[in-house]
Parts: structure tokens; sequence; C-alpha cells
């Protein structure tokens, strides 16, 4: 398979030797690494970070390693990108010696280059990394359970996980943590997100569902490795990396050594996402329709309480130690 300049696409199962890094990482643990090469070696690296003051996620240009911290973790709500082109532009025209490295969804990667080919921007030194996207939810909804959260626990969320770890990556537990030390089950708001109730209209129509992707280098969880190859298996997390060009290439094997990898086809690390878009939910217009006019913990309680089989389960995960209430 070729990528996007026509190079032959190398396909990797990936684990990284750190275990703290891969604990802390939503798959495998590959972004972190790719961001220390290029800051280490002078760049930058714009990728989306979260405000808690606000509970909204913006792309912004990081210049030093320690500020990597603020991007761990998936996030499953839209990343606004609006302010960042101008700033992107700005410091590759400044800087032409120094690589960016743009981290986002498929479509923020078209986007940021098409914006680059309009200002005519050598792209040069621009390294795009994207993320296998399922589609982003309703910022609305999110702020709303945000806001629900703190107001009714008089708290603060001081720190948001979608994929922790605690029960193995395959049961990847969505969790909020308060500043006075309690967690909050974000649960709730996955099970709008998995139903496919809440993405934005365009995720249902993505053009970038292909296995011809925007990124350099293409990063997701390598959901198949136990069929693919199962002794490479490892509870923690295991990315899939696509090498979809000779720059992308470059980078991944300039920090190979950090990893535990495995060569793989293509094939093997094919999700549905990168073939077809995600399906709307029927009940989907019905949702937004009672959302507006019943409110939210109305579409909450109706749509994302769990059923007679799902307590049964959460029941024996608790009773096996598998879950904490």
């Amino acid at each position: 398979m070729k990528g996007i300049d026509n190079t032959d696409i190398c396909a990797y199962g990936v684990i990284n030797k750190n275990s703290n890094t891969l604990l802390h990482s939503s798959s495998g643990g590959v972004v972190p690494e790719l961001c220390s090469k290029i800051l280490k070696e002078g760049g930058s690296v714009c990728t989306c970070i979260y405000n808690y003051d606000f509970h909204e996620l913006r792309h912004a240009l990081i210049k030093d390693v320690s500020q990597l911290g603020k991007m761990e973790s998936s996030k499953y709500f839209q990343s606004d990108i609006t302010e960042i082109f101008s700033i992107t532009e700005e410091y590759l025209k400044g800087n032409k010696n120094k690589k960016l490295l743009f981290i986002g969804t498929p479509c923020q990667c078209a986007a940021i280059k098409s914006y680059f080919n309009t200002k005519h921007v050598s792209g040069e030194n621009l390294i795009c990394v994207d993320i296998i996207c399922h589609g982003v939810g309703s910022n609305q909804i999110w702020n709303d359970f945000t806001e629900d959260i703190e107001k009714k626990n008089n708290d603060k969320i001081v720190k948001i996980s979608f994929k922790d770890k605690r029960y193995g990556w395959l049961m990847p537990y969505a969790v909020a943590q308060s500043k006075s030390g309690k967690e909050y089950d974000l649960c709730d708001y996955m099970t709008l997100y998995n139903k496919n109730l809440i993405m934005r209209d365009e995720c249902y129509e993505c053009p970038f569902s292909s296995v011809e992707r925007e990124g350099d280098i293409t990063v997701g969880d390598f959901w198949n490795v136990k069929k693919a190859v199962p002794s490479f298996y490892n509870e923690k997390g295991v990315s899939s990396v696509l090498c979809n060009t000779e720059k992308g290439k470059a980078l991944f094997l300039s920090v190979i050594e950090k990893f535990y990898t495995v060569l793989v086809s293509t094939e093997d690390c094919i999700q549905p996402n990168m073939m077809h878009p995600t399906e709307k939910n029927p009940l989907s217009d019905k949702f937004w329709i009672e959302y507006q006019n019943k409110g939210f913990r109305y579409v909450r309680k109706k749509y994302a309480s769990k059923t007679m089989a799902d307590r049964i389960k959460r029941h024996l995960f608790v009773k096996i130690g598998l879950w904490k209430v």
C-alpha cells in the first residue's frame, strides 16, 4: 500500500518500554516519544490542550518538554484550532530550520496543510500525525456534564481521563478527578458517544474515513493485536503506527529504540473508521430535539441509563474486583 508521497507504508505494533509512560497513555505510548524527539531537537509541537477553568479543548503550541503533561490522554470532543493557523504560520516562517509536529484528527491535519498551501507556506518542516478518529462528540453535551458534576457536588474537576487503564487497556474507564480528591464517573458521556448520538453531523459523512491518510504518521489503538500477533498483546496498551511518508518514517525510526515493536501488515491495523464514517444513530435527531425541549438531565437519563444487562455486568465486575464502586 502506498502513502501520501507514494512511499510504501510501513506498519508496526508498538508498546512503549517505559511502563509509566505506557500506563498514562491512551494506548501504546507512541505520541509522547515523537513529541519529545521534536522538542529536544529545538522544534515545536502543536496539539490539543485541555483548559480546566472553562472545560474546553484548544490546540496550542508547545515548545518545551516540561509542557508535555498538558497533552496527556485522549479527548472525545472537538478541539478548537481556529487560533493556531496564524500561530503555526508565523512559527514556520520565522523558524526555517526547525520542525513543527502537528497532532490532530485527519480533518484537522487536512485543514492545516490546506491553509499553508493557500498562504504559500512551505510544509518542508511540517510533520503531521493523524489520530484514527471515530468522530468528535458535542462540546455542549460535554459542558453540561462537567457543569452538572461541579454544581451538584460543589467541587472542581482538575483532571479527566477517558481511557484510564486501571482495569486494563481493553476496558477503558472514563473518570474525572476533583480538587477534593473524589472521582466522578464519566461513563454516561461515553455511553452517549459510543451510541453515536452526540457527534457532529459532519462526522457521519467524514471524507477522511479512509486508508488514504492525511498524516505523515497515523496512530491508533491496535485493537486487532490479539488476532494479528497474539504474543505481542500487552494489557496496558498497544498502538498501531502507519508511516505514510518518508518524513514520517524518518521520525518514527529515530525514536524506535524507545519501543517494543513488531512489523505488521497495513491490513492488520485497519479499523472501521479507516473504511467508512461512523454510522449515525437513527435516534440522534430525536435525542437533540428532546435535549432542546426537555434538557440535559432528561436525555442523559433516557439515553445513557444502564440496561439490566449492564447493571448485572457491572455487579459481576465489582464482585470479582474488576470495577470499583
